[in-house]
Protein backbone atom coordinates (compact mmCIF):
# COMPACT_ATOMS: atom_id res chain seq x y z
CA UNK A 1 0.00 0.00 0.00
CA UNK A 2 1.31 3.42 -0.89
CA UNK A 3 1.71 6.12 1.76
CA UNK A 4 -0.91 8.83 2.09
CA UNK A 5 -0.69 12.10 0.20
CA UNK A 6 0.49 13.81 3.41
CA UNK A 7 3.51 11.50 3.56
CA UNK A 8 4.55 12.47 0.02
CA UNK A 9 4.40 16.27 0.44
CA UNK A 10 8.18 16.55 0.24
CA UNK A 11 8.65 14.26 -2.79
CA UNK A 12 10.88 16.19 -5.21
CA UNK A 13 10.32 16.54 -8.94
CA UNK A 14 12.12 13.94 -11.02
CA UNK A 15 13.85 15.25 -14.14
CA UNK A 16 13.10 12.22 -16.32
CA UNK A 17 9.40 12.43 -15.44
CA UNK A 18 8.82 16.18 -15.89
CA UNK A 19 5.76 16.84 -18.11
CA UNK A 20 5.43 13.16 -19.02
CA UNK A 21 1.83 11.98 -19.34
CA UNK A 22 0.35 9.13 -17.32
CA UNK A 23 -3.10 7.58 -17.01
CA UNK A 24 -3.78 5.89 -13.65
CA UNK A 25 -6.57 3.29 -13.66
CA UNK A 26 -7.36 1.97 -10.19
CA UNK A 27 -10.77 1.04 -8.77
CA UNK A 28 -9.82 1.80 -5.15
CA UNK A 29 -10.16 5.51 -4.43
CA UNK A 30 -7.40 5.79 -1.82
CA UNK A 31 -4.83 3.92 -3.91
CA UNK A 32 -5.73 5.89 -7.06
CA UNK A 33 -5.36 9.17 -5.18
CA UNK A 34 -1.99 8.12 -3.73
CA UNK A 35 -0.58 7.16 -7.13
CA UNK A 36 -1.84 10.44 -8.61
CA UNK A 37 -0.32 12.58 -5.86
CA UNK A 38 3.05 10.91 -6.25
CA UNK A 39 3.11 11.30 -10.03
CA UNK A 40 2.11 14.95 -9.74
CA UNK A 41 4.83 15.60 -7.17
CA UNK A 42 7.34 14.11 -9.62
CA UNK A 43 6.21 16.62 -12.26
CA UNK A 44 4.02 14.36 -14.40
CA UNK A 45 0.76 15.29 -16.16
CA UNK A 46 -1.81 12.95 -14.62
CA UNK A 47 -5.18 11.56 -15.68
CA UNK A 48 -7.08 9.15 -13.42
CA UNK A 49 -9.99 6.78 -13.82
CA UNK A 50 -11.70 4.12 -11.72
CA UNK A 51 -11.98 1.87 -14.78
CA UNK A 52 -10.48 1.88 -18.24
CA UNK A 53 -12.29 4.45 -20.42
CA UNK A 54 -12.97 3.97 -24.13
CA UNK A 55 -9.97 4.82 -26.31
CA UNK A 56 -11.77 7.73 -27.98
CA UNK A 57 -12.27 9.36 -24.56
CA UNK A 58 -8.60 9.29 -23.62
CA UNK A 59 -6.11 11.95 -24.62
CA UNK A 60 -2.61 10.86 -25.60
CA UNK A 61 -0.48 9.53 -22.76
CA UNK A 62 2.87 7.75 -22.51
CA UNK A 63 2.30 5.42 -19.57
CA UNK A 64 -0.67 3.52 -18.22
CA UNK A 65 -0.47 2.52 -14.55
CA UNK A 66 -3.19 -0.04 -13.95
CA UNK A 67 -4.12 -2.62 -11.36
CA UNK A 68 -4.62 -6.10 -12.76
CA UNK A 69 -8.26 -6.04 -11.71
CA UNK A 70 -8.86 -3.15 -14.15
CA UNK A 71 -7.24 -4.77 -17.18
CA UNK A 72 -10.44 -5.76 -18.97
CA UNK A 73 -10.69 -3.98 -22.30
CA UNK A 74 -7.07 -2.88 -22.36
CA UNK A 75 -6.81 -4.10 -25.96
CA UNK A 76 -8.89 -1.06 -26.99
CA UNK A 77 -5.91 1.18 -26.30
CA UNK A 78 -3.97 -0.53 -29.09
CA UNK A 79 -6.05 1.64 -31.42
CA UNK A 80 -4.30 4.77 -30.15
CA UNK A 81 -1.68 6.26 -32.48
CA UNK A 82 1.06 5.53 -29.94
CA UNK A 83 0.26 2.62 -27.66
CA UNK A 84 1.34 3.36 -24.08
CA UNK A 85 3.79 1.47 -21.91
CA UNK A 86 1.69 -0.49 -19.43
CA UNK A 87 2.81 -0.82 -15.81
CA UNK A 88 0.60 -3.51 -14.33
CA UNK A 89 0.31 -3.54 -10.54
CA UNK A 90 0.11 -7.08 -9.23
CA UNK A 91 1.79 -10.39 -9.87
CA UNK A 92 -0.41 -11.97 -12.54
CA UNK A 93 -0.75 -11.63 -16.28
CA UNK A 94 -4.18 -10.61 -17.57
CA UNK A 95 -5.38 -12.11 -20.84
CA UNK A 96 -6.31 -8.54 -21.84
CA UNK A 97 -2.60 -7.65 -21.93
CA UNK A 98 -1.40 -10.33 -24.34
CA UNK A 99 -1.39 -7.99 -27.33
CA UNK A 100 1.97 -7.54 -29.01
CA UNK A 101 1.05 -3.84 -29.24
CA UNK A 102 1.95 -3.32 -25.60
CA UNK A 103 5.19 -2.98 -23.72
CA UNK A 104 4.13 -4.47 -20.38
CA UNK A 105 6.04 -4.02 -17.13
CA UNK A 106 5.04 -5.75 -13.90
CA UNK A 107 5.23 -4.06 -10.51
CA UNK A 108 4.60 -6.58 -7.78
CA UNK A 109 2.62 -5.62 -4.70
CA UNK A 110 3.10 -4.21 -2.17
CA UNK A 111 3.99 -1.13 -4.23
CA UNK A 112 6.42 1.28 -2.58
CA UNK A 113 7.18 4.88 -3.53
CA UNK A 114 10.66 3.91 -4.68
CA UNK A 115 9.47 0.95 -6.76
CA UNK A 116 6.93 3.09 -8.59
CA UNK A 117 9.37 5.94 -9.25
CA UNK A 118 12.09 3.60 -10.51
CA UNK A 119 9.61 1.80 -12.80
CA UNK A 120 8.51 5.11 -14.31
CA UNK A 121 12.07 6.38 -14.69
CA UNK A 122 13.02 3.15 -16.44
CA UNK A 123 10.32 3.70 -19.07
CA UNK A 124 11.66 7.10 -20.09
CA UNK A 125 15.35 6.35 -19.53
CA UNK A 126 15.16 3.46 -22.03
CA UNK A 127 13.25 5.66 -24.50
CA UNK A 128 15.92 8.37 -24.36
CA UNK A 129 18.78 5.90 -24.67
CA UNK A 130 17.16 4.20 -27.66
CA UNK A 131 16.52 7.56 -29.34
CA UNK A 132 20.05 8.87 -28.82
CA UNK A 133 22.11 5.77 -29.39
CA UNK A 134 21.59 4.40 -32.88
CA UNK A 135 24.90 2.55 -32.64
CA UNK A 136 23.58 0.49 -29.73
CA UNK A 137 20.48 -0.40 -31.74
CA UNK A 138 22.65 -1.51 -34.65
CA UNK A 139 24.72 -3.77 -32.41
CA UNK A 140 21.60 -5.30 -30.91
CA UNK A 141 20.32 -6.35 -34.34
CA UNK A 142 23.27 -8.76 -34.38
CA UNK A 143 22.12 -10.37 -31.14
CA UNK A 144 19.48 -12.39 -32.97
CA UNK A 145 22.18 -15.01 -33.61
CA UNK A 146 22.82 -15.54 -29.89
CA UNK A 147 21.71 -18.87 -28.47
CA UNK A 148 20.11 -17.76 -25.21
CA UNK A 149 18.58 -20.03 -22.59
CA UNK A 150 16.30 -18.78 -19.82
CA UNK A 151 15.89 -21.03 -16.77
CA UNK A 152 12.98 -19.66 -14.73
CA UNK A 153 10.15 -21.53 -13.02
CA UNK A 154 7.69 -18.65 -12.59
CA UNK A 155 5.39 -18.29 -15.67
CA UNK A 156 4.94 -14.54 -15.20
CA UNK A 157 8.69 -13.99 -14.93
CA UNK A 158 9.17 -16.16 -18.03
CA UNK A 159 6.82 -13.91 -19.96
CA UNK A 160 8.48 -10.72 -18.72
CA UNK A 161 12.01 -11.76 -19.64
CA UNK A 162 10.86 -13.14 -22.99
CA UNK A 163 9.29 -9.78 -23.85
CA UNK A 164 12.40 -7.89 -22.76
CA UNK A 165 14.67 -10.12 -24.82
CA UNK A 166 12.38 -9.73 -27.83
CA UNK A 167 13.06 -5.98 -27.69
CA UNK A 168 16.75 -6.82 -28.10
CA UNK A 169 16.12 -9.17 -31.07
CA UNK A 170 16.76 -12.26 -28.95
CA UNK A 171 14.48 -15.32 -29.09
CA UNK A 172 15.32 -17.51 -26.07
CA UNK A 173 14.71 -21.13 -25.22
CA UNK A 174 12.83 -21.24 -21.90
CA UNK A 175 12.96 -24.05 -19.34
CA UNK A 176 11.40 -24.26 -15.90
CA UNK A 177 14.05 -25.86 -13.69
CA UNK A 178 17.78 -26.36 -13.28
CA UNK A 179 17.81 -29.95 -14.50
CA UNK A 180 16.09 -28.93 -17.73
CA UNK A 181 18.73 -26.21 -18.18
CA UNK A 182 21.48 -28.76 -17.66
CA UNK A 183 19.88 -31.08 -20.23
CA UNK A 184 19.54 -28.25 -22.75
CA UNK A 185 23.22 -27.34 -22.47
CA UNK A 186 24.19 -30.99 -22.88
CA UNK A 187 22.01 -31.27 -26.00
CA UNK A 188 23.67 -28.45 -27.91
CA UNK A 189 25.72 -25.26 -27.70
CA UNK A 190 24.31 -22.40 -25.64
CA UNK A 191 25.91 -18.96 -25.65
CA UNK A 192 24.22 -17.34 -22.68
CA UNK A 193 21.97 -18.43 -19.80
CA UNK A 194 19.72 -16.30 -17.62
CA UNK A 195 19.59 -18.60 -14.58
CA UNK A 196 17.06 -18.15 -11.80
CA UNK A 197 18.78 -19.01 -8.54
CA UNK A 198 15.71 -20.54 -6.83
CA UNK A 199 14.11 -23.32 -8.88
CA UNK A 200 12.78 -26.84 -8.29
CA UNK A 201 14.63 -30.09 -9.10
CA UNK A 202 18.01 -28.34 -9.35
CA UNK A 203 18.36 -24.75 -8.21
CA UNK A 204 20.36 -22.25 -10.23
CA UNK A 205 23.51 -22.67 -8.15
CA UNK A 206 23.52 -26.46 -8.52
CA UNK A 207 22.72 -26.28 -12.24
CA UNK A 208 25.52 -23.77 -12.85
CA UNK A 209 28.07 -25.88 -10.99
CA UNK A 210 27.03 -28.94 -13.00
CA UNK A 211 27.27 -27.03 -16.28
CA UNK A 212 30.80 -25.93 -15.42
CA UNK A 213 31.77 -29.58 -14.91
CA UNK A 214 30.50 -30.62 -18.34
CA UNK A 215 33.04 -31.39 -21.05
CA UNK A 216 32.13 -28.81 -23.65
CA UNK A 217 33.89 -26.84 -26.36
CA UNK A 218 31.92 -23.73 -25.39
CA UNK A 219 31.53 -22.04 -22.04
CA UNK A 220 28.13 -20.35 -21.75
CA UNK A 221 27.99 -16.95 -20.08
CA UNK A 222 25.67 -17.42 -17.08
CA UNK A 223 23.72 -14.55 -15.50
CA UNK A 224 22.11 -15.28 -12.15
CA UNK A 225 18.60 -13.97 -11.49
CA UNK A 226 17.30 -13.49 -7.95
CA UNK A 227 15.13 -11.23 -5.85
CA UNK A 228 17.94 -11.26 -3.28
CA UNK A 229 20.64 -8.68 -3.90
CA UNK A 230 22.74 -8.85 -0.74
CA UNK A 231 26.51 -9.18 -1.16
CA UNK A 232 26.49 -12.74 0.18
CA UNK A 233 23.94 -13.73 -2.48
CA UNK A 234 26.12 -12.30 -5.24
CA UNK A 235 29.18 -14.05 -3.81
CA UNK A 236 27.33 -17.37 -3.69
CA UNK A 237 26.33 -16.95 -7.33
CA UNK A 238 29.90 -16.22 -8.39
CA UNK A 239 31.20 -19.17 -6.35
CA UNK A 240 28.84 -21.53 -8.17
CA UNK A 241 30.33 -20.49 -11.51
CA UNK A 242 27.99 -17.71 -12.60
CA UNK A 243 29.54 -14.80 -14.49
CA UNK A 244 27.07 -12.03 -13.71
CA UNK A 245 24.10 -11.31 -11.45
CA UNK A 246 20.87 -9.37 -11.96
CA UNK A 247 18.45 -8.55 -9.17
CA UNK A 248 14.71 -8.96 -9.80
CA UNK A 249 12.48 -7.45 -10.96
CA UNK A 250 14.57 -7.34 -14.13
CA UNK A 251 14.48 -4.33 -16.45
CA UNK A 252 15.35 -3.83 -20.09
CA UNK A 253 18.48 -1.90 -19.19
CA UNK A 254 19.68 -4.67 -16.87
CA UNK A 255 19.17 -7.28 -19.59
CA UNK A 256 20.88 -5.10 -22.19
CA UNK A 257 23.85 -4.50 -19.90
CA UNK A 258 24.19 -8.20 -19.06
CA UNK A 259 24.16 -9.26 -22.71
CA UNK A 260 26.55 -6.48 -23.69
CA UNK A 261 29.02 -7.61 -21.02
CA UNK A 262 28.72 -11.25 -22.04
CA UNK A 263 29.32 -10.45 -25.70
CA UNK A 264 32.26 -8.20 -24.76
CA UNK A 265 33.86 -10.95 -22.70
CA UNK A 266 33.37 -13.46 -25.51
CA UNK A 267 35.01 -11.07 -27.97
CA UNK A 268 37.95 -10.66 -25.59
CA UNK A 269 38.70 -14.39 -25.61
CA UNK A 270 37.87 -15.05 -29.29
CA UNK A 271 41.49 -14.48 -30.28
CA UNK A 272 42.32 -17.62 -28.32
CA UNK A 273 40.07 -19.74 -30.52
CA UNK A 274 36.93 -19.65 -28.37
CA UNK A 275 33.81 -17.76 -29.39
CA UNK A 276 30.43 -17.30 -27.79
CA UNK A 277 28.67 -17.90 -31.08
CA UNK A 278 30.59 -20.76 -32.38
Amino acid sequence: VLPSARATDQSPQVELLLNKTVLIVESEDIARSSYAVLCQRWGMQVQTAACLPPADEVTSFAVLIMSGACASGCDRLAKLANAPVVIQLGGFQSESLNSQAFDIRFLYTPVSVTKLRVALEEVFRVTEVDTRNSLTNTVEHGWSALRVLVAEDNPVNQLVIKRLLAKLNVEPIIVADGQAALNQVAAGPVDMIFMDCDMPVLDGYQATSAIRLQDSNTRPWIIGLSANAAQEDVERAMASGMDDYVAKPVTLEQIRRAITEGVRQASAVSAGGDSMTG
